[in-house]
């Protein structure tokens, strides 16, 4: 509150002969008064107008064309996707278990989840692959931050068991990994993390 106070301040100061709230100024003045030129990128243009036939849709391409379009794109891809981390898990499962597997579908009246193997053994059982084998690390955290949100959608899910997770492996940025791996074992259900390490060794 009191930053936004010294912004209306200075925007008072700016205006030498009448105070901000009085008199008829323009939009275009409140915002070179409240954000006045530091020498960056940002510059005011005089106000514009036009005619739309749809305005939903007009302020819809406007937003993305001056918005949306100078974001960082987030969603990286993997160098691995979760299939073939689950076809490198699969090759260290004893001959004929993955037979047994099936999909299972869990649904809540706040999430919908499809897991491709899972096995019921009085509780449902699920093995979830998860690949962060990113390039960037902020995408392994933002896909922990994902199935950590799933499993809160799941906590009540009376006839779900054990998530297992199973771990891609980055070929770099390993603090990042770790911090990511932390994040995931945040997950409030009853779950296990396994690493391709792990399976490795088991398969020797």
């Amino acid at each position: 509150m009191a930053n936004l106070l010294n912004v209306f301040g200075h925007a008072e100061r700016s205006f030498s002969e009448t105070p901000l709230l009085v008199g008829d100024r323009s939009f275009t003045e409140w915002l070179r008064a409240l954000m006045p030129d530091v020498g960056g990128s940002l510059s005011f243009t005089p106000p514009r107008h036009g005619i739309a036939e749809d305005l939903k849709e007009e302020v819809s391409v406007l937003f993305e064309r001056m918005v949306e379009s100078q974001k960082a794109k987030v969603d990286e891809a993997p160098r691995r996707d979760d299939a073939q981390v689950w076809r490198a898990y699969e090759k260290a499962l004893a001959p004929g278990v993955s037979q047994h597997l099936r999909s299972k579908s869990f649904a809540t009246p706040s999430i919908k989840v499809d897991f491709e193997h899972a096995v019921k053994n009085g509780a449902w059982h699920v093995i979830q692959p998860v690949s962060m084998d990113f390039k960037q690390p902020e995408s392994m955290q933002r896909k922990a931050s994902q199935w950590v949100g799933t499993a809160v959608g799941l906590q009540r899910v009376a006839d779900l068991g054990t998530i297992f997770f199973l771990l891609g492996e980055p070929e770099k940025h390993r603090k990042a990994y770790e911090r990511a791996k932390t994040l995931l074992d945040q997950a409030p259900v009853q779950h296990e993390i396994i690493e391709e390490r792990d399976a490795d060794q088991s398969n020797r």
